[in-house]
C-alpha cells in the first residue's frame, strides 16, 4: 500500500481541531504540506502550527462566509505553490425537531455544511493539480434516519449528492471526489449537543462499543488522500463502527 504523500499540499477546513487537526496530522506524517483553516480560537490554530512545523500554515477562514475560500486559496498558492488535496471538515450541527428549529439554526447549519462546501470546492476546482482529491466529510446520520436530526442529516445528504456529480464531473480532469461519513466520534461538536449519557449510549449502540476517535477518521481520510486510494471516487465511506448497521 502507498500511502505516500510527499510534495502534496491539503486544505483542511476546520483543521485545527477534532478530526480536522487529526487529519492534518496524519497528512504531516506522510509527508504532505497542509494549510489549515479556523473560525476562531487562534490560540489553539497557533499550538497545531507549532506541532506541526513549516509543513503547516493555519489560516483565519470562517466555512459559513462566502468569501472565506479566496483567502484561503491565496494564502495556500502564496505558502506552497499548488493545491493538490481539499478536505471539506468544517461544519456545524444541531437537534432539530420539526417542531421546534427556528430561522436561525436552518441558516446556520446550511451556510456551514452545505453552502461552505459549494463555495469552497467552487474555488479551488480550477486550481486543482492532475490526479487531485477532494474528500469531503458527511456523517453516518445519512443512513441512520434518526428523529430529532433532519435539518443536519438533510445537510449531510446534500453534500453526499454533491460529491456523486462532481465525481462524474471532475474525474475526466483527474480529480476524485469522495464523502466520509463519521460515525459518533468524541469531538467538541459531538460533546456540544450530547451530554455523556447520549454518548454512552452511542457507544453502546456500535458493534465495537465505543465511540469514536479523530484519528479512526483521518485514517481513512488518508488513505483516499493517498496514492492507494486513486480508484475510489463519488462514495461515500462510513467510518462508524458498525453504528449505522
Amino acid at each position: 500500500m502507498n500511502l505516500d504523500m510527499q510534495g502534496r499540499t491539503a486544505i483542511i477546513t476546520g483543521g485545527t481541531a477534532g478530526i480536522g487537526a487529526a487529519v492534518a496530522r496524519e497528512f504531516v506524517h506522510l509527508g504532505a504540506n497542509v494549510v489549515c483553516s479556523y473560525a476562531n480560537d487562534g490560540e489553539r490554530a497557533e499550538r497545531l502550527a507549532a506541532e506541526l512545523g513549516d509543513r503547516c500554515v493555519v489560516l483565519q477562514a470562517d466555512a459559513s462566509d462566502p468569501n472565506s475560500p479566496d483567502a484561503l486559496l491565496t494564502g495556500t498558492l502564496s505558502a506552497f505553490g499548488s493545491v493538490d488535496i481539499v478536505v471539506a471538515n468544517a461544519g456545524q450541527t444541531a437537534r432539530s425537531p420539526i417542531d421546534g428549529t427556528d430561522t436561525d439554526t436552518y441558516d446556520r447549519v446550511f451556510d456551514a455544511n452545505v453552502r461552505g462546501v459549494w463555495v469552497l470546492l467552487e474555488a479551488v476546482a480550477p486550481h486543482l493539480s492532475h490526479d487531485s482529491r477532494m474528500i469531503i466529510l458527511s456523517s453516518v446520520r445519512t443512513a441512520m434516519n434518526t428523529p430529532g436530526t433532519a435539518l443536519y442529516t438533510a445537510s449531510k445528504a446534500a453534500v453526499e449528492a454533491i460529491v456523486r456529480i462532481l465525481a462524474k464531473e471532475l474525474g475526466p480532469r483527474g480529480c476524485s471526489v469522495n464523502a466520509v461519513g463519521p460515525g459518533a466520534t468524541d469531538t467538541e461538536l459531538l460533546r456540544s449537543v450530547n451530554d455523556q449519557d447520549a454518548i454512552d449510549v452511542m457507544a453502546a449502540a456500535t458493534p465495537l462499543r465505543r465511540v469514536g476517535q479523530p484519528e479512526d477518521i483521518a485514517g481513512i481520510v488518508a488513505f483516499l488522500a493517498s496514492p492507494s486510494g486513486k480508484w475510489i471516487t463519488g462514495q461515500t465511506i462510513y467510518a462508524d463502527g458498525g453504528l449505522g448497521l
